[in-house]
């Protein structure tokens, strides 16, 4: 049984709708196609920059921990000057006239 004019004319209308609504959606697919890249792109981006920003934050801390040594480094050693008894200074001139007179 052979379609009437009609029914064909109804098929091929309904075929162009259905061809607009499938380059529509190829179109639409690229366009996310391209959203994604772009998304993609950003979040390299990001992350890249995260990582510098970690990079660079390590080695802050890793200078902050030295200098942080160094300065107990010069505390302590400070404080053992402070503590030790100063047998290399000369005696002072009331003791050594003291000895003296003895």
């Amino acid at each position: 049984i052979a379609p009437s004019d009609d029914q064909s004319i109804a098929l091929r209308i309904q075929c162009s709708e259905l061809e607009s609504k499938l380059a529509l959606a190829e179109s639409s697919a690229t366009a996310s196609d391209a959203a994604v890249k772009e998304r993609d792109t950003k979040i390299a981006e990001l992350t890249s920059a995260i990582e510098d920003v970690g990079a660079q934050t390590a080695t802050a801390v890793e200078q902050r921990d030295k200098e942080i040594a160094d300065l107990n480094a010069k505390i302590a050693d400070l404080e053992d000057k402070l503590t030790e008894p100063d047998d290399t200074k000369a005696p002072s001139s009331g003791k050594a006239s003291k000895s003296a007179k003895n």
